[in-house]
């Protein structure tokens, strides 16, 4: 099959998962769990869904549209390689807004549905937030975000990284770095604070995984309380050496999978987040009082 064939097959099944949950729209986003650009494979749906490789994009796809928006440096990068698909260019930086057209779109529509769906797992506190007023204000769209159809559109999807975490040569010890932390949270007045960025796991841990190429590999999830600290992480990544190791320096370890049920499981009367890194979903887990803020782990190194 040619690129265009492949793009137009599965452009075809995802529309088969928006109608059957009866959506005005999907949308994709180059964002992960763990940040603002995909940490592995498995989280590159813009990928899937276009063959783009791009650092900043979404797309939107509706029954009768496909559209790609991205930065205007990178526009004519993608296209080139959209060429002769489906799929709409769309600037990102031009001022109009995905909400801006999906409400045009919906109004032109003789299609009922006003909900608009994303995957809340790849999506920070403060962007769905910011998604959810511009889909009111452009014609009362709502947002579903707990839908994922890669689940069911994408049957080669690559699993999560798998690469062994090694530990890092470092001048303090977690030990040390986890109670440093502590007083920053102390001094937010927040009792813990959940951990999603992989670059503040890895040096609050003293903790690396490369992949084959020497890309970070390392996912994981870091949940801190006044005297405690776990980390969720694929148990394939870590060798009983490390775990020995975390366990020394106060750290537990947890499947990654059940972040959720630790977040609900947190003892402490309140949790720090920082909105913009925090996944909705996770955010939409958690029982206990939030503090938003800025993580304080920038302000340690």
């Amino acid at each position: 099959m040619t690129k265009k064939d492949v793009i137009a097959e599965r452009l075809r099944v995802l529309r088969k998962e928006i109608d059957r949950e009866h959506l005005l729209a999907y949308i994709f986003t180059t964002a992960s769990p763990h940040g603002k650009q995909p940490v592995a494979d498995h989280w590159k749906a813009v990928e899937w869904a276009t063959g783009c490789d791009l650092p900043t994009a979404l797309v939107v796809v509706t029954m009768t549209k496909a559209t790609l928006w991205t930065n205007s440096q990178l526009l004519a990068t993608a296209e080139e390689q959209l060429k002769d698909t489906e799929f709409q260019m769309m600037r990102l930086d031009e001022g109009s807004t995905v909400a801006a057209w999906l409400g045009e779109e919906c109004a032109a529509s003789s299609f009922a549905s006003t909900e608009v769906a994303i995957d809340g797992s790849c999506w920070s506190v403060c962007s769905v937030r910011e998604l959810i007023t511009d889909l009111r204000r452009h014609g009362g769209m709502t947002l579903r975000t707990n839908f994922d159809p890669l689940q069911r559109v994408w049957p080669e999807r690559p699993s999560m990284p798998t690469t062994a975490l090694e530990r890092t040569i470092a001048n303090e010890d977690a030990k040390e770095k986890l109670s440093r932390l502590r007083k920053a949270l102390r001094q937010e007045h927040a009792d813990g604070m959940l951990m999603t960025d992989i670059d503040d796991m890895a040096w609050t841990l003293n903790l690396i995984g490369r992949d084959a190429e020497g890309k970070p590999a390392f996912v994981a999830f870091l949940l801190v309380a006044s005297g405690t600290a776990t980390l969720f992480v694929p148990q394939q990544q870590l060798s009983q050496q490390l775990v020995d190791y975390l366990n020394m320096q106060g750290v537990s370890i947890a499947p990654y999978e059940k972040i959720k049920e630790g977040l609900k499981a947190y003892f402490e009367y309140n949790i720090l987040i920082d909105p913009d890194e925090v996944s909705y979903n996770l955010f939409k887990s958690i029982t206990r009082i939030v503090v938003e803020a800025p993580s304080p782990v920038n302000g340690l190194r």
